[in-house]
């Protein structure tokens, strides 16, 4: 029985896959993602990711998020929103996905938000950030 719940459990676990990354806007980094998962704002270390884990915690360890399945939950397991492996997510109306180029876009419009290097692998994380910063 211990043994079912355990694996029930792990089951809705996802991991978070990411390589080191920049997200720039207007010609300025808001956000770097560094391959230790590193988190910085500007030059600010504000948090790490743990991608094998499926967790965000800020830099003094607290857990901010936690990924399961493709939800996104606060730190008391309430719903925030869904983002996919493809970085395509929902958070009420608001509906975001990346251009072949690179750039994230709301609802359809360019946001003059971009990630550097383009790497699809990333842009499940970069979606996070964004959402989370808005």
């Amino acid at each position: 029985m211990t043994t079912q719940l355990f694996i029930s459990c792990k089951s809705d676990h996802r991991k978070i896959n990411f390589s080191e990354f920049k997200l720039i806007f207007e010609n300025e980094i808001v956000h770097k993602v560094t391959n230790e998962g590193n988190l910085f704002d500007k030059e600010n270390l504000i948090a790490k990711i743990h991608g094998e884990q499926g967790i965000i915690r800020d830099s003094k360890g607290k857990i901010l998020i936690q990924f399961k399945n493709d939800d996104i939950l606060d730190v008391e397991g309430d719903f925030l929103f869904t983002i996919n492996e493809k970085g395509e997510g929902r958070r009420g109306s608001m509906i975001c996905k990346w251009s072949k180029e690179g750039e994230f876009m709301m609802n359809e419009k360019k946001t003059g938000i971009r990630i550097e290097p383009i790497n699809r692998e990333s842009y499940q994380l970069a979606s996070i950030l964004l959402f989370l910063h808005s």
